[in-house]
């Protein structure tokens, strides 16, 4: 299903910036769709609170991502 609506995504909004705001779990199954990775990857990435991540895509081609920014939390100050 997520791999569907990432797609679906991807085609709706070909070209703009997307952002996804959502629970880690459901990050997580979002990059391991969007690079290719096997389940058994799930607990490889670590995703802090108010991180975000930054998936690159190719124009029009929706199943070829680059991993630019993973777990990123550098505006909170205190950490």
């Amino acid at each position: 299903m997520i791999k569907k609506d990432l797609a679906n995504l991807g085609e709706v909004h070909n070209g703009e910036r997307i952002a996804i705001i959502a629970h880690a779990g459901i990050l997580r199954l979002a990059l391991l769709c969007s690079l290719g990775l096997p389940l058994s990857y799930y607990w490889r990435f670590v995703l802090s609170n108010t991180s975000f991540t930054v998936l690159q895509y190719r124009e029009n081609v929706f199943n070829l991502a680059v991993l630019a920014v993973l777990n990123d939390y550098s505006h909170l100050s205190n950490r």
